[in-house]
């Protein structure tokens, strides 16, 4: 069963922050390669994911990254995300 998690990336206060490159590094079974970018309100959606822990990469434009657990699965809603 595929399923979709929506994100929000915010800064360290709170605000979100947009431009944001968000990749799948690694997660269970098989994963679509795709980036997808955060859009004015931070917010990001990855689709056709399998349940279970990924490791996702943002790269901010002003170079500011890091490394992120998240995990997929039957919950709904948007999780934020905190990037450094």
């Amino acid at each position: 069963m595929a399923h979709t998690f929506e994100g929000r990336v915010i800064d360290q206060t709170g605000a979100p922050v947009a431009e944001v490159a968000v990749t799948i590094l690694d997660g269970p079974g098989s994963f679509p390669d795709l980036a997808s970018l955060t859009d004015s309100t931070g917010r990001f959606t990855l689709h056709e994911l399998s349940a279970g822990t990924f490791t996702i990469y943002l790269m901010a434009p002003s170079g500011k990254s890091a490394r992120r657990r998240i995990s997929v699965g039957d919950r709904s809603g948007v999780v934020d995300v905190r990037l450094p």
